[in-house]
């Protein structure tokens, strides 16, 4: 019986801290198409709230719209589970850093909560060139 606890309480301190994770929507059009699509091999993040989270993962998915950029889970069920989804419109992007694998997209509101981008790094350079956004 004890096992069975340990293991609902280890199970719990691994869904909770998900949901109240940066796990945030904007007033995206959910009509359109992506301009653009890569699937990483993975991402890093940190809610920068009270309760820090980063998960890596393979297949990440971002995705580049008109209004701004969504980074999540691939189109599988279970990785929608674990990585969370996060949209950025361009105006709550301070700079995209370029590093050796990929891009490291940092929030204008708080350095602290970044995400961490790998692969397709210079097709993304130009891709996201396109828009207001800041390289460094």
């Amino acid at each position: 019986m004890k096992v069975v606890l340990l293991v609902v309480v280890l199970a719990l301190m691994a869904v909770v801290p998900y949901f109240l994770a940066l796990h945030r929507s904007s007033r995206a059009d959910y009509t359109t198409a992506p301009q653009f699509t890569a699937i990483g091999s993975g991402a890093t993040w940190s809610s920068g709230r009270w309760w820090p989270f980063w998960i890596s993962g393979p297949f990440v998915k971002l995705d580049i719209y008109n209004w701004g950029l969504r980074i999540g889970g691939s189109d599988s069920r279970w990785l929608g589970w674990i990585v969370p989804r996060v949209e950025l419109a361009w105006s709550e992007l301070d700079y995209v850093e370029r590093r050796p694998t990929g891009l490291r997209l940092v929030r204008a509101d708080d350095q602290k909560r970044s995400i961490l981008f790998n692969g397709h790094r210079d097709e993304l350079i130009g891709r996201l060139s396109r828009f207001p956004v800041a390289f460094r």
